[in-house]
């Protein structure tokens, strides 16, 4: 057992790299918004699971695809989250540098006017709507992947170390965006896998991350 540990451990660690290079090469070739989520659902989500069958022959619920243990605790510090990011990002909701760059499917090639009018969800709610449950489907493999794959994978033989090893390509994947989002980024990988790494689970993290970004696109846009 503690040799297949060490296997799936470096294993998970080199393919998890390996895939996170691919998705930051996929997504600097060009950003069209229905083949970026292709593009990253297939690398994020589909490629981790069949490795995860066909190479490490496991259960994906131990990859953290199941509801989390110690699920009292985890589920408080859950809501605890939701309420302190709506506190948290209310004022950099209101920087330009944020102003400019949200809703994010402004930064896509060939954007819907739509994302450029000063209220979207105003103007077109079932778009809008249909647009960040798309991005949260995307949240949900990213989720799966750092919080789930790697973390949960790593953890077998590296521990808390596989914590800090997955916060940094997630926060290397975070460079273009905004500085001061790149960098709060490592801390909010930490967080979220430390998370996952008590929990078991990386479903509270989907929740958090998929929260923080409808949050402050509603944010953004009531700040205008």
């Amino acid at each position: 057992m503690k040799n297949k540990n060490l296997f799936i451990s470096v294993g998970v660690l080199l393919i998890g790299l390996l895939l996170s290079f691919f998705i930051w090469q996929f997504n600097e070739s060009g950003k069209v918004l229905d083949k970026y989520l292709l593009g990253n659902i297939m690398l994020l989500f589909w490629i981790p699971i069949l490795t995860i069958f066909f190479i490490f022959w496991e259960d994906v619920r131990e990859f953290g695809f199941r509801m989390p243990e110690n699920s009292k605790v985890i589920w408080s510090i859950t809501g605890i989250c939701m309420v302190l990011i709506v506190i948290i990002l209310y004022f950099p909701s209101k920087w330009s540098q944020f102003q400019e760059y949200y809703p994010i499917f402004k930064q896509f090639n060939h954007p819907d006017p739509l994302f450029f009018k000063p209220n979207p969800f105003a103007s077109d709610f079932g778009k809008m709507f249909f647009a960040e449950a798309s991005y949260c489907l995307y949240m949900f493999c990213w989720e799966f992947f750092f919080r789930g794959y790697m973390t949960c994978g790593m953890s077998r033989s590296f521990g808390l170390w596989a914590v800090l090893i997955q916060a940094v390509p997630f926060t290397l994947l975070h460079v273009g965006k905004p500085i001061e989002e790149t960098v709060s980024s490592f801390f909010a990988g930490l967080v979220l896998g430390l998370l996952a790494y008590y929990g078991k689970s990386f479903i509270p993290c989907f929740i958090i991350h998929s929260w923080v970004f409808i949050m402050f696109d509603i944010m953004v846009i009531m700040n205008r």
